[in-house]
């Protein structure tokens, strides 16, 4: 039953001598709802001795009969198979409200709005505690980061101290994590660090968010796509996943990884903050050693661990690609192979990206999606959702074509949807194949839109038959009355 007016609790507070504006404020109540079980008590001469061996429901009853039944009717959701079904990707609480509503008719039951449906199941998350648990969804990202405190083992040639890097990485719904210690920053420590953290989960995520670091990102602007490293796209477009650099001063948008830095200073780096290594392999051995007792050990504030976690979002992975060395990639179709690339060669170039910026701040809930961006480039017209058609036929994962998409369609932001489909209709009837957002944004920035629109009505003014034009010999002037 939804959540409704706590009568009894009101009369009893009413009964210790509170007031309305005090009941309401302390219990977060509504002043009117107060009010009006004030009045109906008043109305009915009702106190709290009156009903004090009632339950709940039979006070409420007996001040709201109508309210009550009306209540009663509907069909109530199994919310336990919502929440779990929330966990599949794709699956929506309006797609889930709509299988409920079939069942209801099915049964001859009443089925709830879904306003209500949804209500419903936000009360049930936070009686049972499940809200937090499910702000991301099993398989859908993985977050990755250097940690900023470094680590240090003493290089027994010289005597100096040697400087250690430590890559982070944290799948967000079951916050298991992967720690490798690195020699440096550069690419190759970097692309390889992936790897490792894509063996080590077994599996790969959906998005790949990052931080904007110069080995993954060479340019982040206000408005267009990013542009990612060549040897980075390259690792998106084998692992077959989105990567979406986080928003330039936007720590939320990888708030798990940005998190789990701050627990790992605690649970490697100071726990073996008294440890003395002696080799890049020694220390090495003590962080994975130390990640595993991390992974494994209980949460402060639910059940389980992070490892028990990860089994539960495991299954929600992509498979891993076939076959990948430190030399080339491997592609097979059974035991057959395919196809054999040099692994991230220089000056790789793939066509598509995307990024966290042009995604919702509040991660959880992303309500952009393929369907939605259609949806917006058809509102403009034909012209633009042919663009933006060609955009998501053009990569591997749909996810991938959300920044190029949205780069397009917000240019009619800054110069109107009428704009962006001139130089849309002009940029295809042109020949420019795949209109990207450089091609369009230079069109728009030129005018070139509004200068094809007047050739085009021009063309068109032209083309339009003039009326047949009779002199006066038509009409009996000239001397040809009849």
């Amino acid at each position: 039953m939804a959540k409704k007016i706590n009568v009894k609790l009101i009369l009893e507070l009413r009964g210790s001598g509170m007031g309305r504006n005090a009941i309401a404020r302390t219990r977060h109540i509504s002043v009117n709802s107060v009010g009006d079980v004030f009045h109906i008590a008043d109305e009915n001469g009702i106190s709290y001795e009156d009903v004090r061996n009632m339950d709940e429901d039979s006070v409420y009853r007996m001040f709201y009969p109508d309210k009550f039944v009306q209540e009663s009717m509907y069909a109530r959701p199994d919310y336990g198979y919502v929440h779990q079904e929330l966990k599949r990707v794709g699956v929506t609480l309006k797609l889930l409200w709509q299988e409920y509503q079939d069942q209801c008719r099915g049964s001859g039951s009443i089925p709830m709005g879904y306003t209500k449906y949804c209500k419903g199941y936000s009360d049930y998350t936070i009686v049972t505690k499940l809200t937090n648990h499910l702000e991301h969804k099993p398989g859908d990202a993985v977050e990755v980061d250097w940690s900023g405190p470094v680590m240090e083992y003493v290089d027994t040639a010289t005597g100096e101290a040697v400087k250690v890097y430590l890559f982070v990485a944290t799948l967000p719904y079951s916050q298991y994590s992967y720690v490798e210690p690195c020699r440096d920053m550069k690419m190759d420590s970097f692309i390889r660090a992936h790897v490792h953290m894509y063996q080590y989960f077994g599996g790969v995520a959906t998005r790949l968010i990052c931080d904007n670091l110069k080995t993954g990102v060479v340019s982040h602007p206000r408005e267009g796509e990013i542009v990612l490293t060549a040897d980075y796209e390259a690792l998106g477009s084998h692992y077959q996943t989105a990567i979406m650099p986080a928003g330039i001063r936007k720590p939320k948008q990888k708030a798990s990884v940005e998190g789990t830095v701050g627990k790992i200073a605690t649970a490697v780096i100071a726990s073996l903050r008294n440890e003395l290594f002696y080799s890049f392999e020694e220390l090495k051995t003590a962080v994975f050693r130390k990640l595993d007792a991390f992974n494994r050990s209980s949460f402060q504030k639910r059940e389980g661990s992070r490892y028990e976690a990860y089994l539960d979002e495991k299954p929600f992975l992509h498979p891993l690609p076939s076959i990948v060395t430190d030399s080339t990639v491997e592609i097979y179709s059974g035991s057959t192979r395919i196809a054999t690339h040099n692994r991230f060669p220089s000056g790789r170039k793939n066509q598509y990206s995307t990024h966290q910026e042009d995604m919702p701040d509040k991660f959880r809930i992303s309500p952009w999606d393929d369907v939605r961006i259609r949806n917006w480039a058809g509102a403009i017209g034909k012209y633009t959702a042919e663009v933006v058609g060609r955009i998501f036929e053009g990569v591997s994962i749909k996810e991938q074509g959300y920044n190029p998409a949205l780069a397009v369609l917000r240019l009619s932001n800054k110069y109107s949807e009428a704009r962006l489909e001139a130089a849309c209709e002009f940029a295809l009837t042109s020949g420019i194949k795949k209109p990207r957002y450089h091609h369009l944004s230079s069109i728009l920035a030129a005018n070139q839109d509004e200068i094809y629109m007047e050739q085009k009505k021009a063309s068109d003014r032209a083309k339009t038959p003039m009326g047949y034009l009779r002199g006066s010999d038509y009409y009996g002037g000239g001397g040809n009355d009849q």
